[in-house]
């Protein structure tokens, strides 16, 4: 560290230290700050059978919302998400609404299979939240407003949820990894 604060003499480069300390310190704490909370794996809601329409499934994110006035009505469209598969190829990147007044997020298809998605969630900012999709059938996260409203009906080991209590989805039912021999 001498070698950068050779132009500082005595005290001053005791101070010239602390203050690269202090700022190296905080760039790693606004670093850290803005990692993204990871969530457990979110599979699909109840209803549909499996194999109907050659395996491809459906997934709606209720990502957080935007604040839009258009001639003065203000609207809340849903923010856009990106979704990954699980070799980390980026897959399809979802609007999540048609325009600045709709406030519905999209469903959209996609083949049976496990991914991952990156979204803004209301009050945790971006989050990554492993899915899984099964044919017929749609997968729903919740990351605003209350969550998954019939969160109360499932058992507790179903639900997947926010640290503040608040449910994403139904958990997925992901079958166990192989053994190695």
């Amino acid at each position: 560290m001498n070698g950068l604060f050779r132009w500082a003499r005595g005290p001053s480069q005791r101070l010239a230290r602390h203050v690269a300390a202090a700022g190296g310190a905080l760039l790693v704490a606004c670093a850290t700050a803005h990692q993204s909370l990871v969530l457990s794996p979110v599979g699909p809601i109840s209803g549909g059978r499996e194999g109907l329409f050659g395996g491809e499934g459906y997934l709606r994110v209720h990502t957080a919302t935007e604040t839009r006035d258009s001639g003065g009505i203000t609207f809340y469209p849903h923010t856009s998400y990106v979704v990954y598969n699980s070799e980390g190829r980026r897959v399809i990147g979802v609007q999540n609404h048609v325009g600045l007044q709709d406030q519905k997020p999209m469903t959209v298809p996609l083949p049976q299979g496990r991914y991952v998605v990156y979204a803004q969630a209301e009050g945790y900012g971006r989050v990554t939240v492993p899915i899984a999709i099964a044919a017929s059938r749609t997968t729903v996260v919740f990351l605003e407003g209350k969550g998954l409203p019939e969160a109360s009906e499932l058992p507790e080991a179903e639900v997947v949820r926010l640290p503040d209590g608040r449910p994403v989805g139904r958990r997925a039912m992901l079958p166990a990894p192989p053994k190695k021999p």
